[in-house]
């Protein structure tokens, strides 16, 4: 979706249902993740809650950064999109 985004944002109505649908996948894989976690937590299940809790929302924050300089970058609006499509088969994510 991303890949996709990067060539139909100049187009606002294509650009808000890409974006829609990658927000509601993105907020349905948190609990689903979170899951797992829980269950392998043993002892610290507080606190293995609490980093699954938070771990996307560091990836929104250093996402959001990157995406406010891509944006100044010549790559304009393409700019966010082509860096996330890059960044998201990375191992850093997994």
């Amino acid at each position: 979706m991303l890949l996709l985004l990067t060539f139909l944002s100049p187009i606002p109505v294509a650009a808000v249902v890409l974006v829609t649908l990658m927000g509601m996948t993105g907020f349905a894989a948190t609990p689903v993740l979170g899951a797992p976690a829980l269950r392998f937590a043993g002892s610290a299940p507080t606190l293995v809650s609490g980093l699954s809790g938070s771990a996307p929302n560091v990836g929104i924050a250093v996402g959001s950064w990157t995406a406010g300089i891509t944006l100044s970058s010549p790559l304009g609006q393409a700019g966010p999109p082509l860096v996330g499509t890059v960044a998201a088969p990375s191992p850093s994510y997994r």
